[in-house]
């Protein structure tokens, strides 16, 4: 339980380092910490002044201890900096590769 606490605040750490505002658009981080799930959010208005939400990064605590990386819209490479947070590469799993391309990374698998 401590391991997933801690794993909460690297991530909300993480996320909270690409924070911003800029004109019509503010990023937002979502947490559901309940069930695991941690996005940074853009939200604002196009210059139709079309209101959107685009999704930057997804993470998914498991109850496991692993940290998926559903998704990174960004050029940040998001699981140095949850290693640079003291996440071990053991405990990060690269999820939007494919699993038989997972085994290439230095992070885990599943």
């Amino acid at each position: 339980m401590e391991k997933l606490i801690q794993y909460q605040h690297a991530i909300l750490r993480a996320l909270q380092a690409h924070e911003y505002v800029s004109g019509n658009v503010t990023s937002s981080i979502i947490a559901d910490a309940e069930r695991g799930h941690f996005q940074l959010a853009l939200i604002g208005q196009d210059k139709r002044h079309t209101s959107f939400i685009w999704i930057r990064i997804h993470l998914q605590l498991k109850p496991d201890g692993k940290i998926w990386i559903l998704e990174n819209k960004t050029e940040y490479d998001i699981g140095e900096e949850l290693v640079a947070e003291g996440v071990p590469k053991s405990d990060i799993v690269i999820g939007i590769l494919p699993e038989d391309v997972r085994k290439y990374t230095e992070y885990a698998v599943y």
